[in-house]
């Protein structure tokens, strides 16, 4: 028997392959990782993305998201076109140690470490203008170390570390915005480490911002003189190697805006010295725990507050101020 009403049928059907045309749209827009993505799997005759063995997907990758996967060829290089944009930029669970160098490419969405083993990114990462971009380390176990920098293509972008595990720079960072460490740990090291340009960084829930020192890769200015750090139940790190070297920094503002908070610096060896700089201590709300070995016993590890804090039981009387 045929349907009473044929045409509406017609109407209905077309109506449902508009929707669903319509949402898959949608979802390539709004989630570009979950549509196309490109796996790594090394099966060409070299390390080059130019190679179209080395992907999944048969090509070399364009803006689609892309994927580092299992243990072959670990030396990924980038010899495709410089200032490529892609969706995103991903280390699965199973990634082996891989190193990633080459051209610099412009992260469009977030970068998210699910490894956990250590994976090095050793080429430039640039961020669109107005973007926050979260730089997620799912294991606490892994890390994730950027050698190369972050840097902005123009005008302002944030960087947020969220994740359990590691997030280390040890490049010249020059994107301007706001840094949140959000959970797990940011450190700043290496012989070139430094993050000179932002307008500040915040550090919340138990996670940490580090500052580290060896006598091999020693810096005095990690951070710019005048930025400041927020504090909102997070810690903050001076730590240093020891070696026959002394350490500084010199920072901005060292406020706390709630919660528990701790400042750790490290103690020099016997005949050097160790000294973190704050221009002064602001407080909203929380409080300060301080933590060293020697802290304030002696030069080889202080921290120094220029303008002399408010102690408004907020810290404890063993803190060194220079005056």
């Amino acid at each position: 028997m045929p349907p009473k009403y044929p045409n509406a049928l017609r109407s209905e059907s077309a109506r449902c392959a508009c929707t669903c045309a319509f949402f898959l749209l949608l979802s390539s827009l709004l989630f570009p990782s979950l549509v196309q993505a490109q796996n790594w799997i090394g099966g060409g005759a070299d390390n080059n993305w130019s190679t179209s063995a080395n992907w999944s997907g048969g090509a070399p990758p364009t803006a689609t998201s892309i994927n580092f996967t299992g243990t072959t060829r670990l030396t990924s290089f980038n010899d495709t076109a410089a200032g490529t944009s892609y969706a995103t930029f991903n280390f699965s669970s199973t990634a082996g140690a891989f190193v990633v160098s080459g051209n610099a490419v412009v992260l469009g969405g977030d970068a998210t470490d699910s490894s956990a083993t250590k994976e090095t990114i050793n080429l430039v990462l640039r961020l669109g203008s107005g973007t926050s971009r979260n730089f997620n380390i799912v294991n606490a176990a892994g890390e994730l170390e950027i050698s190369q920098g972050i840097e902005v293509v123009s005008g302002t972008a944030n960087l947020v570390k969220v994740g359990r595990g590691a997030m280390t720079l040890t490049g010249a960072n020059t994107y301007n915005g706001l840094t949140s460490v959000l959970d797990g740990t940011l450190t700043i090291s290496g012989a070139s480490g430094s993050l000179v340009l932002g307008t500040g960084i915040t550090v919340t829930n138990g996670a940490t911002f580090r500052l580290s020192n060896t006598a091999a890769a020693n810096s005095t200015a990690r951070l710019a003189d005048t930025q400041g750090v927020s504090l909102n139940g997070g810690n903050m790190q001076f730590t240093n190697t020891g070696g026959a070297v002394d350490y500084s920094e010199t920072v901005g503002v060292l406020t706390l805006a709630g919660g528990v908070n701790t400042l750790t610096s490290s103690q020099a060896d016997s005949g050097q010295t160790s000294a973190i700089t704050f221009s002064s201590l602001s407080r909203t709300n929380g409080v300060l725990n301080f933590s060293g070995v020697g802290l304030g016993d002696d030069t080889r590890n202080r921290i120094v507050f220029t303008s002399a804090p408010n102690n408004d039981g907020i810290i404890d009387q063993e803190t060194h101020r220079e005056g």
